[in-house]
């Protein structure tokens, strides 16, 4: 019984390895990943929008061609400002104001030909073609405003379900990525 005893001793003081215990770490500060306010991304797509009709609209009234043109530019591209500011380049409604104008360029491209032939039978499709333009124009703009806090919205929750912790085994420490599904 003895010797079992001074075995037992002997094998527990061999040298072994040491494993190192973790010790009391602070917590890594979260990163707060670039967040975009709806708000904001609401107030850009209407704001531009207003502002580039209103400046539209004076011109005409001041015979100003620069204003005019900034306007006629603006009316274009200021609704899509909010779903820029929301990291979103190519939106549905600028689509859809791309489509409009190339209906009214067909258009103006046949009232061009009419103009100097004698039949001037294009007259009904040139109508209906400025009509599917300014359509496809104001459906693009209230499109871009009606989705651009949306926009916002789903670019806040982009990393929603997936987090970045730190990790540490026998082995050292680094980093995990968790995803929920």
């Amino acid at each position: 019984m003895k010797s079992l005893i001074v075995a037992s001793l002997v094998i527990v003081a061999l040298p072994a390895p040491a494993d190192a215990q973790l010790g009391r770490s602070t917590p890594v500060p979260t990163t707060q990943v670039d967040q975009v306010d709806e708000d904001v991304a609401l107030g850009l797509s209407l704001g531009g929008t207003v502002v580039s009709w209103g400046l539209l609209i004076a011109s005409a009234q001041m015979e100003n061609g620069g204003m005019a043109t900034l306007g006629a530019v603006g009316t274009m591209f200021a609704p899509s400002l909010g779903h820029w500011y929301s990291h979103k380049v190519f939106t549905r409604g600028l689509g859809l104001r791309a489509l409009g104008i190339g209906a009214a360029t067909i258009a103006f491209g046949m009232a061009l030909d009419d103009l100097f032939e004698e039949d001037q039978d294009g007259e009904g499709t040139i109508a209906a073609l400025l009509l599917v333009g300014a359509g496809l124009y104001v459906a693009g703009t209230v499109d871009d405003i009606a989705t651009a806090s949306g926009a916002a919205r789903k670019y806040n929750t982009r990393f929603e379900n997936v987090t970045v912790v730190p990790t540490a085994n026998a082995h050292g420490g680094g980093v995990s990525l968790i995803g929920r599904f």
